[in-house]
């Protein structure tokens, strides 16, 4: 009776040997594999996500700049359009600086593609490429005391004639009435004095006084046969 109770016993006591051998025996395995498993998951994570974002993978400095001159921008030839100026603010021809980056040169509204001032290139500074002074038709009813139509504005004609001994001269357009002269609130359509012709010319001014003076340096000339005065250039 007491074998069979011994026997018992370590049978018991080997099976729970044995049991607590395999839990531990399933707990190394399970730690071994799990942890290399995640070990190479971790790998795997790293290696994908190794880019800086920068677009620069040679140098890695963030710039984008894979030939490390650091403007990001190895085609850009100082001096060119869009491109940096000069360290003293230099561009190409044509070019001009602006907030640092060469661009075209902006017009300045004189019309004069030099920079002189001039506007027909002879260095005079009148803009008057004929030379007789008359600022070469910029404004209507200018003079042209030449006679050539080229000295006045486009559309207009260059009259000339002389009264009371005045040699005189206006830039301006034929007319058969007072609405076909509609440069300015004063003009209208009149016989010009000593023109030697019977039509009606535009005149900025007519029916001039003392009290309704003309334009500065023009002349008021009695009108042809006893017709209203008009504005006109006296020759100089």
């Amino acid at each position: 009776m007491r074998i069979s109770w011994l026997v018992s016993t370590t049978t018991i006591l080997l099976a729970l040997s044995v049991g607590c051998g395999d839990s531990g025996g399933t707990g190394s395995d399970g730690t071994g594999t799990d942890g290399t498993a995640g070990t190479a998951d971790t790998g795997e994570s790293s290696a994908s996500n190794s880019g800086d974002g920068d677009g620069d993978p040679s140098t890695g400095d963030g710039d984008g700049d894979p030939a490390g001159d650091g403007d990001g921008d190895p085609g850009c030839v100082v001096g060119s359009d869009g491109c940096p100026c000069t360290p003293g603010g230099g561009c190409d021809p044509g070019l001009m600086c602006d907030g640092g980056v060469c661009g075209p040169a902006t017009g300045d509204g004189d019309g004069d593609p030099t920079g002189d001032g001039d506007g027909d290139g002879d260095g005079d500074g009148d803009g008057d490429p004929t030379g007789d002074g008359d600022g070469d038709g910029g404004e209507p009813y200018g003079p042209c005391p030449s006679g050539d139509d080229a000295d006045c504005a486009p559309g207009e004609v260059c009259a000339t004639g002389s009264s009371q001994g005045q040699p005189w001269s206006l830039c301006s357009t034929p007319c058969q009435g007072q609405m076909q002269c509609d440069v300015n609130n004063q003009d209208g359509c009149a016989d010009l004095p000593g023109d030697g012709q019977n039509s009606g010319w535009c005149s900025p001014v007519i029916n001039c006084s003392f009290g309704n003076p003309c334009p500065m340096d023009m002349e008021c000339f009695p009108g042809f046969q006893g017709n209203t005065p008009v504005c006109m250039w006296p020759d100089p």
